[in-house]
């Protein structure tokens, strides 16, 4: 939460005006086909919102698709990735965080990580847990190794 604080709703200016009449400043995550808002308030409704367009990849999915990265971290959706940012998982350069909308993961998107060590870092909820399954699934033939994160990565 203090990494989403202080990214969109300090100082920064990264929130921008929410829709008519929702109070504070909504964080907007831009996507290249698409805008994402996210409610400030952890208990409104709604909790997303998209202000145009979709999802065509993986948010941040360009970084992973530098070739000096090895190892691509999906998240269930953004703010989870931001906070593996703040903690510095991307810090020498070989890893990238990108983030599944939520537990959504078309097949389309399996060969964007072709020859990528993924770790999966999906909710432990069941939703997650399913979400994990389905996703392994999904890079099996593509990614080089897919792990699970659970404190550290784990073998899927």
């Amino acid at each position: 939460r203090e990494t989403l604080r202080v990214a969109a709703w300090g100082s920064s200016g990264l929130g921008i005006d929410s829709p008519a009449g929702m109070g504070k400043p909504w964080l907007c995550y831009a996507y290249p086909q698409g805008l994402k808002w996210r409610n400030p308030d952890p208990k409104g409704r709604p909790r997303f919102m998209w202000l145009t367009g979709k999802a065509t990849a993986p948010w941040r999915m360009e970084w992973a698709s530098n070739p000096d990265v090895h190892t691509v971290y999906v998240t269930e959706g953004e703010s989870d990735c931001l906070a593996l940012i703040a903690a510095g998982v991307e810090a020498d350069g070989t890893a990238a965080c990108v983030a599944s909308p939520g537990t959504s993961f078309p097949r389309a998107w399996a060969p964007l990580f072709k020859g990528k060590r993924v770790v999966l870092c999906f909710d432990t909820d069941n939703a997650g847990r399913v979400a994990t399954a389905t996703v392994a699934a999904i890079l099996k033939n593509h990614a080089a190794e897919i792990l699970t994160w659970k404190g550290t990565a784990k073998h899927v």
